[in-house]
């Protein structure tokens, strides 16, 4: 084997080509795309990066208002280990609303809001209707940590979210009333590989059903009460699926440009409550 050779298998085993395809992906769906974007954990205070952030963005005719709507992705390749995602009917499709799928205060009250003013459900957050409790990668031992793995990948994410999240909430907090800024951080895992649902029948029969998304409930790396339902997607649907997610993207922007100054007001006359809530982080 040579040089090239080693070196192209070892970037396809470490997913690096993967990761761009996504990016590209996203990038050709309209989505303005960062690699390797760097955040600062919420919890340990350690410098972070992510995969893949995108955003798409939206103004007001005067400068008063601005909306950004953006994905934190993990990309992950498990071509020869399937994902497996635990599920139970004991988990409630209704149990949770579309704010649990973004872990920031303020992006919450902007998609509650958004919901309320919004004659059809928001298109950005139709996906993953299946609910899991609990991830792992098929194929290996039980026992010892999988840090790179499907929980460990979702829970990045959501991390990386939570983080760019508080900072755009500090950034609005020293900017407003002026302007309204809302920064809206979905966090998103995408999986090169099959993805399969485990659960159990009505009449307690194992069931394993190959999935092509699920949302699984992660708890707030900030607010440990709380749990975020990040969306888990294979490689196969990304390319419509980006395209769903910008379309959205720019639907949500489009409602929440007028209601931004009163999102904001409701914000920061709860900044106490905010803060405590967010503890040390950030």
């Amino acid at each position: 084997m040579t040089l090239e050779q080693e070196i192209r298998k070892w970037l396809v085993k470490v997913g690096y080509p993967f990761e761009l395809r996504v990016g590209r992906t996203l990038r050709d769906a309209g989505w303005e795309v960062e690699h390797g974007k760097l955040y600062q954990d919420p919890v340990t205070g350690k410098t972070r990066e992510i995969d893949i952030y995108a955003k798409v963005s939206g103004g007001s005719s005067k400068p008063s208002a601005a909306i950004t709507v953006a994905l934190a992705v993990e990309c992950k390749s498990s071509i020869d280990k399937p994902w497996l995602i635990f599920s139970t009917k004991h988990i409630n499709p209704l149990a949770y609303d579309s704010s649990q799928r973004v872990s920031g205060t303020l992006a919450g009250y902007a998609i509650l809001d958004a919901s309320i003013h919004s004659d059809v459900p928001l298109a950005l957050f139709e996906n993953g209707p299946s609910i899991g409790h609990g991830m792992t990668r098929a194929f290996r031992d039980k026992g010892g940590g999988d840090p790179s793995g499907p929980y460990a990948a979702a829970q990045s994410a959501v991390t990386a979210a939570t983080a760019l999240d508080i900072r755009n909430e500090q950034f609005c907090e020293g900017i407003a009333p002026s302007i309204s800024v809302i920064e809206i951080v979905i966090p998103i895992t995408v999986v090169e590989g099959q993805l399969f649902k485990f659960h159990l029948s009505d009449d307690g029969r194992e069931l394993l059903d190959e999935v092509s998304q699920m949302v699984v409930s992660i708890p707030h790396p900030v607010i440990p009460e709380n749990v975020v339902y990040p969306l888990i997607t294979t490689a196969d649907v990304w390319p419509e699926l980006a395209q769903d997610l910008a379309k959205g993207a720019h639907e949500l922007a489009n409602i929440l440009i007028p209601l931004a100054p009163e999102i904001v007001g409701k914000y920061i006359a709860n900044l106490e409550s905010v803060n405590r809530r967010r503890g040390g982080a950030g």
